[in-house]
């Protein structure tokens, strides 16, 4: 199979060769231009040395970026585009489980294959030469697997962060773990523990938005003692109520695999957000189950969750207030989806939405009228948006200075809560959001 190679990466590619270095495509966007996909990103693996690869560009006036020269790579600015080269090299001793001591350049190509994690990202393209497949990879791609290269065992104890790059390549690729490489990352699993939270987020990032059910079960059966112990919490936590057919850690994973979206703010409430119903857990006297006050308790345990996996304050503040409201009783009606956007804004008030829908498809039959609800409310959410109804006090047709000059009051919060008042009759629709009329009830709120 000939692959294309983006003009910037076959000029560098055919610098490096006319300069009587080797250099190929590898890893990642072999393995994607073999499965028809366009590669995010492209990467060149070389037998110059670091230092060779500077000089050669620099003097062609081509500019070059010094990424990393102690692990060999340089990244070539080509037309534009920046490419990654990295020298030929193996790894030293891991004796963290997290990253090599050191490297050692070497020339050949098949050490530097052999170093890599899974057979499907250690082929190698050349223009002219082909398909460098020492590992069988392109037998995996057929096969649909996800093997590593040499013993599993030992890849996953050089760095244990492989062991959740395998699922999120399964997850990702459709794949399923071949028998060595699932019974090695069983095994080395408690290894996870010494990777730092920033590496296991991105893992997670990558894996939550296209995992399906079988695989969400199968990563979250093996991994969630160890990553999120809120969660394994919920197991056969059971849920005797009419309106719930599955324990709480079913029906978590049976409402994140029912969302159809990648939004990950979604994917991580839907995960979250009845972690909290352990701790909550009472039974009455007729032996059914309730969970009073449980969004409360999910959301400060979702918060805890995304603290410790160092997430940023936005992402956490949109996922708690998801889980925090997500066991609202939504209306389909105009002036409620307006006072849904007044407090959670457009963008939160959709995703509240499917978080409520997706939740209630992972329940029983009784929940049929929350999806109604959800959706009702989706579709009064896009009227009020389309027709450009007043939602927020920006919206309003009248300032907090003309408040202030008709009450005769200085910037305060006095000022604010008769801004939010107007803001009320308007959502409602008892006042109209005109100029005149908004100032009329400015003028009865004086009296």
């Amino acid at each position: 199979m000939r692959i294309e190679l983006p003009a910037a990466v076959a000029l560098v590619v055919g610098w490096l060769e006319a300069a009587g270095f080797e250099a190929y495509i590898v890893g990642g966007c072999v393995r994607d231009s073999l499965l028809g996909d366009t590669p995010a990103d492209w990467d060149v693996t070389t037998s110059a040395r670091p230092e060779q690869v500077v000089t050669l560009f620099v003097e062609a006036g081509i500019r070059v970026i010094e990424t990393g020269l102690q692990h060999g790579t340089v990244t070539v600015v080509s037309q534009g585009e920046q490419v990654e080269v990295t020298t030929y090299r193996v790894d030293g001793d891991y004796s963290d489980g997290r990253r090599p001591d050191g490297v050692a350049f070497v020339s050949s190509l098949r050490d530097d294959l052999a170093r890599r994690d899974f057979t499907i990202n250690a082929m190698a393209y050349h223009p002219q030469r082909g398909l460098v497949d020492l590992f069988g990879g392109v037998d995996d791609l057929r096969r649909k697997r996800i093997c590593c290269v040499g013993d599993p065992m030992l890849r996953f104890g050089e760095d244990y962060l492989r062991i959740l790059r395998a699922f999120r390549f399964a997850a990702r690729l459709g794949f399923a773990l071949d028998a060595a490489t699932q019974a090695a990352a069983e095994v080395q699993r408690e290894g996870l523990r010494l990777v730092a939270p920033e590496r296991i987020h991105k893992e997670l990032d990558a894996f939550l938005p296209v995992a399906d059910a079988p695989m969400l079960r199968q990563f979250f059966d093996l991994f969630g003692a160890l990553l999120l112990p809120e969660l394994a919490a919920c197991r056969g936590v059971a849920q005797h109520h009419p309106y719930h057919i599955y324990d709480v850690y079913d029906h978590i994973l049976a409402a994140v695999a029912a969302c159809p979206s990648r939004d990950l703010a979604v994917k991580w409430a839907l995960l979250l957000h009845d972690v909290g119903k352990p701790a909550c857990k009472t039974t009455d006297d007729s032996g059914v189950d309730h969970f009073y006050r449980h969004p409360e308790v999910s959301e400060t345990l979702a918060r805890q969750v995304l603290r410790r996996l160092r997430y940023d304050n936005g992402l956490v503040d949109d996922v708690c207030q998801l889980v925090k409201y997500h066991d609202l009783h939504l209306q389909s009606n105009l002036v409620y989806a307006k006072k849904l956007l007044a407090k959670l804004g457009q963008r939160q008030a959709e995703r509240l939405c499917l978080v409520r829908r997706c939740d209630a498809l992972a329940q029983s039959d009784l929940a049929l009228g929350s999806i109604a609800d959800a959706d009702g409310c989706l579709a009064a959410i896009g009227q009020a948006v389309a027709s450009r109804e007043a939602y927020c006090l920006a919206d309003l047709a009248v300032t907090g200075e003309d408040v202030m000059a008709v009450l005769g009051l200085p910037p305060s919060a006095a000022v604010g809560a008769v801004l939010r008042h107007l803001l009320e009759q308007v959502v409602t629709g008892t006042v109209a959001n005109e100029r005149a009329a908004l100032l009329v009830e400015v003028e009865r709120q004086r009296r």
